[in-house]
């Protein structure tokens, strides 16, 4: 099931988020900022972003995220 994000799926979105920086090859030697992410993540539940969670027998396995401009 496809809906939008609520509060409860930060840590999992941030979780994933890490997952994939660090399986990519071009920011997995970056410095994360947890604390950053979760703000964002926060932010981006605001009116000017689309934050969707995709969820797999009532667990997030997935999320989207895009800045509406």
């Amino acid at each position: 099931m496809i809906r939008y994000a609520e509060e409860k799926d930060i840590e999992k979105c941030v979780a994933l988020g890490v997952d994939m920086i660090r399986e990519g090859d071009t920011f997995k030697h970056f410095d994360i900022n947890l604390d950053d992410m979760r703000a964002h993540a926060r932010r981006a539940m605001g009116d000017l972003y689309c934050y969707l969670v995709l969820e797999k027998d009532g667990e997030v396995v997935g999320f989207f995220l895009a800045e509406i401009e």
